[in-house]
């Protein structure tokens, strides 16, 4: 859950408190990337899927948080 509205101004803090709840999001989609090349998919594609499911993660944490 983020702990800013909209209409504050973004602090580093927050960027912070941001980064720290979502970095273990990012490792687990590198992950991902590394198992499937290692199954024999190309980096592209695994790099694509990996990046679709964290940004899909990343919205629905976000809103969320936002309910």
């Amino acid at each position: 859950m983020n702990d800013f509205t909209t209409s504050e101004t973004i602090t580093s803090e927050a960027l912070l408190r941001l980064r720290d709840q979502h970095i273990r999001l990012f490792e687990y989609a590198d992950g991902m990337k590394n198992s499937l090349v290692g199954r024999g998919w190309t980096s592209e594609r695994a790099e694509y899927v990996a990046c679709t499911w964290l940004a899909e993660t990343i919205q629905r944490t976000i809103r969320k948080g936002s309910k």
